[in-house]
């Protein structure tokens, strides 16, 4: 959702049919979406190096990740 404000409000221009408006959009599009990956793939390698990661032995399991990797035995009954 961190690029999706800017993105909107590029589209403005695009319904108003303002002049250049689609270079507008792409520029902001092309911003936002760099910008996201890579702060995003940048993110695991800062946390390490400023001693900040969680070590994988103490992440915390959410209920949908216990329940995915369960087994089930189910049938289905008419």
């Amino acid at each position: 959702m961190r690029g999706a404000a800017p993105i909107v409000f590029a589209t403005y221009p695009l319904l108003a049919g303002v002049n250049y408006a689609d270079t507008i959009f792409n520029l902001v599009f092309f911003i936002s979406v760099s910008s996201v990956v890579l702060q995003g793939s940048a993110l695991p390698m800062v946390a390490r190096w400023l001693h900040v990661s969680v070590p994988g032995k103490i992440k915390r399991n959410f209920p949908l990740d216990i329940e995915l990797k369960r087994t089930l035995n189910l049938s289905l009954l008419n």
